[in-house]
């Protein structure tokens, strides 16, 4: 099978940086040496490389001498090829144009070895889920190869000016809370990783269920991965939400009288763009993949993950402790949100340390194998209620911002309804 290639292209490059000497370093951020498909141009490629980190001059007498002292004339074409380089080429205007043929036949051919490797896997394979975990890695490996890891500051002006416009006119992908003094203070906007924690039975379950019904009323589209809880469970803490229901009675049965409402607030949540992810056994690879598919095939306006410590991360891989799958599946996460353009918004759990404080506040470090989570968060806000003398938790919330990367810090107050699940603005 014919390998991609074009060697008129290759041979146009290695010319235009004799004829320019200043491109090599142009060329070289967009080409790697194992781009070339020639090795006789592969080997040119490597001695201009060595002669520009050298400092040396760039032209065929160097080059001619770089080859021979790395004993790689010969392997290059021999003395006359290499000296008649720049005889054939009219200019460097087009050296972007050359650069982006062999960079996309290099990727080329990259992809047919992914595939080919990925046929031998499967065929002696009995894992479906760690072929597949290997095949989109390595796909995901050359797709990145293809992104440019600096732009000018043109590039980043432009996109600046987009920035500020669709904030300026409200048509940036933000969402929004049912709290008017928390959206004043905190803005869950595009490629944000937000993380919100509490203790057990603060609420931070029903605190992510009002943003998630406020945007799915809103007609946005969302993915929730949830290995906590089932479909079935999640639709009943919105219908009680919506509907204003004890949830304590909704788990058992929906009080005389009150099934006809459900009824038809079931009926508008099945319009809802919402798709759900319940399983028990949550992976950052399953997490990558659905929610990547969704949103290509359906669009995705934010993602909603509860909770971070109940899931895994990336499928096969066996990790030496907790802290370094956690640190996977935030990094995962942040990228997640940086590719989708759009707001990922984590719940997590606090660690035990909190308790022995008694009452004090919870603090960014008290996140449970969380030091991953308080270096990758955009935002990270905490649910703190004050303890009654019976020792349960108040109804007065703090909704305590610890970290806003594009804000400022502060706190909202709001007061939490233990029946219905709801939080109102004080």
């Amino acid at each position: 099978m014919k390998k991609p290639n074009n060697l008129e292209a290759e041979r146009a490059i290695l010319g235009s940086i004799l004829l320019t000497p200043r491109l090599i370093d142009q060329v070289a951020s967009a080409i790697d040496q194992d781009d070339f498909f020639s090795s006789k141009h592969a080997a040119i490629f490597g001695a201009l490389l060595q002669l520009a980190d050298a400092r040396a001059p760039i032209d065929a007498i160097s080059l001619v001498s770089q080859l021979q002292k790395d004993q790689q004339l010969e392997i290059a074409g021999g003395l006359e090829y290499v000296s008649n380089l720049a005889d054939t080429i009219p200019g460097s205007a087009n050296l972007k144009y050359y650069t982006e043929i062999v960079k996309g036949s290099s990727d080329l051919r990259q992809l047919m070895q992914v595939c080919h490797d990925c046929a031998a896997q499967a065929a002696q394979s009995t894992d479906p889920d760690q072929c597949l975990e290997a095949a989109e890695r390595s796909i995901l490996a050359i797709r990145q190869q293809r992104t440019a890891p600096l732009v000018s500051s043109l590039t980043a002006a432009q996109a600046t000016e987009t920035y500020i416009k669709e904030r300026l006119y409200k048509k940036d992908k933000r969402i929004l809370t049912q709290w008017e003094n928390f959206d004043n203070l905190v803005r869950l906007s595009a490629k944000k990783l937000i993380f919100i924690g509490a203790r057990p039975s603060f609420g931070k379950t029903a605190f992510l269920y009002q943003i998630i019904v406020r945007n799915q009323l809103d007609g946005l589209r969302g993915a929730l991965f949830t290995p906590e809880m089932s479909r079935e469970e999640c639709f009943s803490r919105f219908i009680c939400s919506i509907g204003g229901f004890d949830l304590s009675r909704a788990i058992d049965r929906f009080e005389e009288g009150k099934l006809a409402k459900a009824a038809a607030i079931l009926g508008d949540l099945s319009r809802w763009k919402l798709w759900i992810d319940d399983r028990a056994d949550c992976n950052l690879t399953d997490l990558l993949s659905s929610a990547r598919w969704q949103a290509k095939t359906e669009g995705l306006d934010y993602i909603a993950v509860d909770y971070i410590q109940l899931m895994k991360g990336y499928k096969g891989t066996k990790y030496l402790n907790r802290a370094r799958e956690i640190a996977d599946i935030c990094n995962g996460l942040k990228g997640l949100a940086k590719d989708l353009n759009i707001p990922v918004l984590c719940l997590f759990q606090l660690n035990r340390d909190i308790e022995k404080r008694g009452l004090s506040e919870p603090r960014m470090s008290d996140a449970k194998e969380g030091g991953s989570i308080e270096e990758s968060a955009d935002v990270m806000a905490f649910l703190h209620r004050p303890l009654d003398l019976n020792g349960d938790p108040m109804e007065e919330t703090d909704i305590i911002v610890r970290k806003n990367r594009s804000g400022r810090r502060g706190r909202v107050k709001l007061r939490f309804e233990g029946a219905t699940q709801r939080f109102y603005q004080i």
